[in-house]
């Protein structure tokens, strides 16, 4: 397993996919956190890290999709894959092993992020007047959606073999655990059928954590969806193996 995440966290350095790739996330998040909108740093006055925390998964969606795309489906249409399947490696690591690579951009990128936070601990009046509980859980949860983002990703190119296609299924995927979940629970908001739905998508289980929550319930479901996404991604594999 590490030496496929060496592999391909070296792969992903080399084509320079992942500095495109945080530099557009560190970027964009940036121009909305400070300048764009209505409620940004500027506008406001404010030291509010919430414009950047409802931003990124939307970003996600975006980013970590085309990261994942060519993981699988790439050397699949290229016969790598077909090689590597046939060395002594259990076709789980495969899977782990890209999953943490792309992790590892993941987690670098939000590291990088953190800059925002000192700035504004600093352009606080007073200084330091920043709620850090909400903000720590907030990127732990950012954190926790990634994975899910990027489990499904791995789905979505082990699923075929054509990058474009499963960038579009991945992002369509990840639209879909976050967004979709949440504006049908608010279509039937006091029905059963209204609560099994905000509990099945993941933007509330992250508001709950923006808001300086981590209730166990809400990373179990994460890293349960995340879990599921990469067996059924290694079940995949096994079923195209033969």
């Amino acid at each position: 397993m590490i030496a496929i995440f060496k592999r391909e966290f070296r792969a992903y350095l080399n084509s320079f996919i992942a500095f495109l790739a945080i530099g557009i996330f560190l970027i964009v998040s940036g121009l909305f956190l400070w300048v764009f909108t209505g409620n940004s740093v500027f506008n406001t006055g404010y030291a509010d890290m919430r414009v950047f925390f409802n931003l990124v998964p939307f970003l996600y969606i975006l980013l970590i999709p085309a990261l994942g795309m060519q993981s699988i489906a790439e050397e699949r249409k290229e016969e790598t894959l077909l090689i590597l399947i046939t060395k002594p490696i259990r076709l789980n690591e495969i899977v782990y092993g890209k999953f943490l690579a792309i992790l590892a951009i993941l987690g670098l990128a939000l590291f990088l992020s953190f800059g925002n936070v000192i700035a504004l601990w600093y352009l606080g009046n007073p200084v330091g007047n920043l709620d850090m509980a909400a903000i720590l859980s907030s990127y732990i949860g950012l954190l926790l959606v990634g994975m899910v983002f990027i489990a499904v990703s791995l789905f979505a190119s082990a699923c075929v073999s054509n990058q474009m296609i499963a960038f579009v299924a991945g992002a369509f995927v990840c639209f879909i655990l976050f967004y979709a979940g949440n504006y049908l629970g608010e279509y039937f908001e006091g029905s059963r059928l209204g609560d099994v739905l905000n509990y099945l998508n993941i933007r509330s289980h992250f508001q709950a954590m923006a808001r300086g929550l981590i209730d166990l319930s809400d990373v179990f479901f994460m890293i349960s969806l995340m879990v599921l996404f990469l067996i059924s991604t290694t079940t995949i594999l096994k079923i195209r193996k033969w």
